[in-house]
């Protein structure tokens, strides 16, 4: 994975799986107005939306998840991203993106 893009490139081409795992945080109201509490990440292969994982507004603190296994060809791209709201980060590595080559072709 680039981390400096945060997008996957499959070496190989193969069965990957993936999960992402993070924890959503509403702010006061004072800290971002207009900013309901909710949180959507979209998941990518290729540029194309896939499916997106969401924890809804009302608490200060939730939990988000997304897990998917594909068979990818070498080359293909595999990102997520930040649809709608904010992610909790305070070091303490809330929010985790992690993939694995399952079987090789």
């Amino acid at each position: 994975m680039n981390i400096g893009t945060g997008v996957f490139t499959a070496p190989r081409a193969g069965i990957y799986t993936f999960h992402f795992n993070g924890m959503k945080h509403k702010p006061s109201d004072g800290e971002l107005r207009g900013q309901s509490g909710a949180a959507h990440i979209g998941f990518y292969l290729n540029g194309q939306f896939m499916g997106r994982t969401e924890a809804g507004k009302g608490t200060k603190m939730g939990t988000l998840s997304y897990s998917t296994i594909l068979e990818l060809n070498a080359g293909d791209q595999v990102k997520l991203k930040l649809l709608y709201g904010i992610l909790h980060d305070s070091g303490n590595l809330h929010t985790r993106f992690s993939g694995a080559l399952l079987k090789e072709h």
